[in-house]
């Protein structure tokens, strides 16, 4: 009877701790899609032309159904076109390089990384492009915003900087 009584208190026990497992950080990922990995070395504005996208087998694909991820959130892009890519249509994001942030996981307190702005192993840093034919939520997009300098402030009389 003892050992039938530690036998379910057993069972129990691991049940319960499974069910409260911790996520692996992964959980952004779609495994019915195809994810194409853009290196990112320096911090700027990254430029993905038609060609790049024809070699992939994406350009017959409307442009607004592009996303792109960087560390499991997206990140917003900036198309030409919402319809299907022409030779002059592109898709832009910004990018930045790999910084520190990850590596907090290797220190028993963050507080001992000596420097969270750099990374311990690469500065390259890595964006996922996919092709998503879900509407909702809408993907993140930069809106472009006509700069118009017909009526601009007064100038400024002086200018005092301390």
């Amino acid at each position: 009877m003892t050992r039938l009584f530690l036998t379910l208190l057993l069972v129990v026990q691991c049940a319960t701790f499974s069910s409260f497992a911790q996520p692996y950080g992964n959980e952004w990922i779609d495994y019915t899609k195809t994810y194409y990995k853009c290196k990112v070395g320096t911090s700027g504005l990254y430029r993905i032309g038609y060609q790049t996208l024809q070699n992939a087998g994406l350009a017959n694909n409307a442009a607004s159904g592009f996303r792109l991820y960087h560390k499991g959130t997206e990140v917003p892009i900036f198309t030409t076109t919402n319809n299907v890519f022409s030779p002059t249509d592109y898709l832009e994001f910004y990018g930045e390089k790999n910084d520190g942030s990850f590596d907090t996981q290797l220190y028993a307190q963050p507080d001992w990384q000596a420097n969270p702005y750099q990374s311990m192993f690469s500065d390259t840093s890595h964006y996922y492009l996919v092709w998503d034919d879900i509407v909702a939520p809408t993907p993140k997009r930069y809106i472009s915003t006509p700069n118009n300098t017909d009526t601009h402030p007064p100038a400024e009389t002086y200018f005092r900087y301390t």
